[in-house]
């Protein structure tokens, strides 16, 4: 079997938990050309901090990103590998079903946090915008704000 790339564990993560590629990108604050060159294998290395970002934005680490094994995972491989075909594949069902259940509330609450973001920034660009005006109106004195 053949060892997934980054890239390709990356886009896996993202479709398993119905997120699309232009959501992921505006977290990142990159346009989708460049997060689609993460996923394709086009660059030669994701920064550090981006794939941080990435596996915070997916919910899980970076290593399982990167394809770093640790050793719970290869107990747990040896144990499901002792399994039915039938049961690995309800085993396989079910943590699909607890990966969404509990990652697509977080991924939800990062958007939600972005876009407050985004709001608080758009008024502090009215306040200032405001103040501008003001000043253009003749006030001279701050206390006559």
């Amino acid at each position: 079997m053949r060892k997934l790339t980054t890239g390709e564990r990356i886009k896996d993560r993202r479709k398993l938990l119905g997120i699309s590629a232009a959501d992921v990108a505006e977290i990142l604050e990159i346009n989708v050309a460049s997060y689609y060159k993460y996923e394709n294998n086009s660059t030669r290395k994701i920064p550090a901090e981006t794939l941080i970002k990435i596996a915070h934005i997916l919910n899980c680490t970076p290593e399982f990103l990167a394809g770093h094994e640790l050793d719970d995972d290869k107990e747990l491989k040896t144990l499901f590998m002792q399994l039915s075909s039938e049961d690995r594949q309800k085993i396989i069902r079910q943590m699909k079903n607890m990966v969404k259940k509990y990652s697509v509330p977080f991924f939800k609450a990062a958007r939600q946090k972005k876009e407050e973001e985004k709001k608080h920034n758009v008024e502090k660009i009215k306040e200032i915008e405001d103040i501008d005006i003001t000043a253009s109106e003749g006030v001279t004195d701050i206390n006559d704000l």
